[in-house]
Order: structure tokens, then C-alpha cells, then sequence
């Protein structure tokens, strides 16, 4: 019988645009991320993702069900480890990774159990721009990977979708669909407000970061860093200054 989802099971599981590691990796998914199942072949499992997103993980790196995982608790620290009874680690755990706590245990998708170090509890539910850019800082120097969306490696829209999320904003996984998302409108630099979106690319939308205010931007361009859209300003960014397409708002999603 064909199980309907897939969980899961590792701490972050690459998701390839095909059923094989050779080919691109297109996004990721934490620990505990209930997956749809859409197609399955050899070791590989076709899933949908809560952003609607398609791709294919790999079987090992999660397990089949018939019911949706059910996690209490998110973990908030950037890295953190599960230790098994015998104080071994039995799974790595990065920020937003989710798992069921029951008393005193965490207990995985597969069904074993262990004791989490750091800090778990849930995302804010209140999200405001403050709170937005506190969390992008915690990311500030994780590397650029493309696809990645955690501290230990993050894409530029990837680190747009994990700040917002963290904050209770369902984000596009792509910036040329980030763009594109019906609560966001165009202002110009005048209006600008920490948080906001600014979009860049010479045609196509090829790049996103959030506002810190005025001419600031957080982004992640080979590692996640603090930039100025100022071309007068030292740590101006002459590439983005001249591929800058378009700057939105958040109101509406606040």
C-alpha cells in the first residue's frame, strides 16, 4: 500500500530536480518536515514541500507514513545535536528543525528518542520588522550554498524564506516568485522600512535581500553579509547598485 506522505528524518535533506545527486540541488528540508508523496522510484521519493515546492530526496534521509508527523517544538539555536540514551549523538539539528517532545524526549519521525541540547520552543507569531532583521543577524557569515536555507548554508531567497517563516511569514521559495507575491508593492527609496524586499537582476529576477533601512541590505552573496546600495558609501555593492529591479514593501504581510 502507497503510504501518503514522507517525513523527514536527518537534519537537512537536499531536494534535487531529479532522482539522482548529480543532479541540482534545488532546495532543502529540515528534520521533521512533513513531505506529500508524489512519485517514487528506486531510492528516490518525489515529494511536495509545505511551500508547494516539488523536488526529489533521497529515501534514506527520511521515512514513509500514513499520518503527518506531528512536532511540538522548533529548535531556535543555529546548531544543536540529539543524544540518544547512552549520550551518543543520534542526530545532528539545525535552526527551524521540528520534533515531537514528549515529558523529558524528543521523538523523531522514525520513531527512536533523545534528549535535545539548546534551545527549542516555537516561531514568533507577532512578526515585525524588528524582529525580522534579529533574525537574519543571527545568520550573518553562514555561507552561500546554492539551495541552502539554514546557518550552514543559505541561498539568498533561502534566507528570505527561513527569516520570514521564524517570524510567522509564509515566504515563495524563489526569488522570481517572491517577487511576484500579491502582498508586496512597489515603493522607492524613499519610503523604505527595515524588512522590505529588494530584488536585483540584469533581466530576469536573479537575486534578493532585506532592507536594514535606507540604503542597507542584508543578503547572502557568498556568505551572509551587510551591504550598501549607496554608491558613495564604502561598502557599497556596485553589482547589485546596478542590477537593482524593483523594491516592495511588506505591509501587507504584516
Amino acid at each position: 500500500m502507497t503510504k501518503s506522505y514522507f517525513i523527514i528524518n536527518t537534519a537537512i535533506a537536499n531536494i534535487y530536480s531529479d532522482g539522482d545527486f548529480n543532479s541540482p540541488v534545488a532546495t532543502q528540508a529540515l528534520l521533521g518536515e512533513t513531505c506529500s508523496v508524489l512519485d517514487t522510484q528506486e531510492k528516490w521519493v518525489q515529494i511536495r514541500q509545505w511551500d508547494n515546492y516539488i523536488g526529489w530526496v533521497n529515501k534514506g534521509q527520511g521515512v514513509f507514513s500514513n499520518e503527518p508527523y506531528a512536532p511540538t517544538v522548533r529548535y531556535l539555536d543555529l546548531q544543536g545535536n540529539i543524544y540518544n540514551t547512552n549520550h551518543t549523538v543520534t542526530r545532528s539539528i539545525t535552526f527551524g528543525g521540528q520534533v515531537k517532545v514528549d515529558t523529558q524526549f524528543a521523538i523523531l519521525p522514525d520513531g527512536s528518542e533523545g534528549s535535545i541540547n539548546g534551545k527549542v520552543g516555537d516561531f514568533n507569531k507577532k512578526p515585525t520588522r524588528e524582529n525580522i532583521l534579529n533574525t537574519t543577524f543571527k545568520f550573518l557569515g553562514s555561507p552561500y550554498i546554492w539551495g541552502g536555507k539554514t546557518p550552514s548554508g543559505f541561498d539568498c531567497s533561502g534566507l528570505v524564506q527561513t527569516a520570514f517563516l521564524a517570524n510567522g511569514l509564509s515566504m515563495q521559495r524563489d526569488a522570481r516568485a517572491q517577487i511576484n507575491m500579491e502582498e508586496l508593492h512597489d515603493i522607492n527609496f524613499g519610503q523604505v522600512k527595515p524588512g522590505d524586499l529588494i530584488f536585483f537582476g540584469k533581466e530576469a529576477i536573479t537575486h534578493v535581500g532585506i532592507s536594514t533601512g535606507g540604503f542597507g541590505i542584508i543578503h547572502s552573496q557568498g556568505w551572509v553579509k551587510q551591504d550598501s546600495l549607496n554608491p558613495d558609501e564604502d561598502k557599497a555593492n556596485i553589482e547589485l547598485i546596478e542590477n537593482l529591479q524593483s523594491i516592495k514593501s511588506i505591509d501587507g504581510l504584516l
